[in-house]
């Protein structure tokens, strides 16, 4: 993935925040922990896949959050891809210093405003 948006305020707190978008400092995109399963429906039997995002720690950047996306490097992704256990040990909080957060407007929430550069600014600390 190349990002992913938080809002700024505790789980379940109760009305708006603004929102940040997270992703790393060089742009390039990453790999989350993830797991997947067949799951069948019990009223019909046809089976689906199921997918989930693996969330662990999070690390500096999430401000308001203690929780993030497990993102993985290359060589941490193709270990959580070898046939076998889970290595959890993989399940680290990503480096912060190579992540950034950006501030994310009210007008990039809206599929019918066109983008524009005051949509998002870089959060400084």
């Amino acid at each position: 993935m190349s990002g992913f948006w938080e809002p700024e305020k505790p789980a379940r707190a109760p009305g708006n925040a603004p929102w940040s978008y997270y992703s790393l400092k060089d742009g390039r995109p990453f790999f989350v922990a993830g797991l997947w399963s067949d799951a069948p429906d019990p009223s019909t039997g046809e089976i689906a896949d199921s997918y989930t995002m693996v969330i662990g720690e999070a690390n500096a950047v999430m401000r308001v959050h203690d929780r993030m996306p497990a993102i993985l490097g290359t060589e941490a992704a193709r270990r959580w891809l070898e046939p076998g256990p889970l290595p959890a040990e993989l399940l680290v909080p990503y480096p912060a210093e190579q992540m950034q957060a950006w501030r994310v407007g009210d007008d990039a929430k809206s599929s019918r405003i066109e983008p524009h550069s005051r949509m998002a600014e870089a959060v400084v600390g």
